[in-house]
């Protein structure tokens, strides 16, 4: 897929496939290990994992990088957690009767669902990607083993949760999706001096690149 002058596209690469699954192990069995896990460095941790997170389902959807649609998808799978930001520094106003920030509920969702839906052009492709970067966080949010997220806030602060081992699941599922479609795509990448689109008798096309 080009881009605008001539440029390739760039997708999330195998080797940084598993670099991502890697760090969700390596930060989760660092975060789990905690006592205090409310700490500043288990936060650290958490926001890897969800950055990682939110790279293997670019990777398993095969989404170009550095478009409204990525951008949004990885900005919203870490920036949603500014709403602990508050509770860090001693107010509970975003939290008193949640086990996480109200923000982190089904409400937020829908709003920038409405958003995605009233525009057009960028900001609706930026604010889909947003919408599944949120989803993906919330998913990632509800498998933290002793907690939760009050979805269903304002209406219930009723915790919803899932076995820690459904998340890993979906995360290994992830990797082999994304592992298959990037090798998939190099595959059919043209030899050297055959064109991507036009074969060898030169009708001009772009094959997939990829970024790691």
């Amino acid at each position: 897929m080009a881009m605008r002058g001539g440029s390739r596209a760039r997708y999330v690469t195998v080797r940084t496939l598993w670099a991502c699954a890697l760090a969700i192990v390596l930060a989760d069995v660092a975060r789990f290990a905690l006592v205090d896990r409310s700490s500043v460095g288990s936060g650290v941790l958490d926001e890897i994992s969800h950055f990682a997170t939110g790279l293997l389902v670019l990777g398993a959807l095969r989404s170009p990088l550095r478009r409204p649609f990525s951008t949004g998808l990885l900005a919203a799978s870490v920036l949603i957690d500014l709403d602990h930001v508050p509770l860090y520094l001693g107010a509970s106003w975003l939290t008193a009767g949640a086990p996480r920030p109200y923000p982190h509920s089904l409400l937020t969702l829908v709003v920038v669902g409405v958003i995605a839906a009233a525009s057009s052009g960028r900001v609706r492709s930026f604010s889909i990607g947003a919408l599944v970067g949120l989803i993906a966080h919330f998913a990632r949010d509800t498998a933290e083993p002793s907690s939760g997220v009050a979805l269903l806030w304002p209406v219930s602060y009723h915790t919803v949760s899932i076995p820690y081992f459904i998340y890993a699941a979906a995360m290994g599922a992830l990797l082999a999706v994304g592992i298959w479609r990037a090798r998939s795509a190099a595959s059919q990448s043209p030899r050297p001096g055959v064109d991507a689109v036009g074969g060898a008798h030169g009708r001009r096309g772009y094959a997939p690149a990829t970024w790691g």
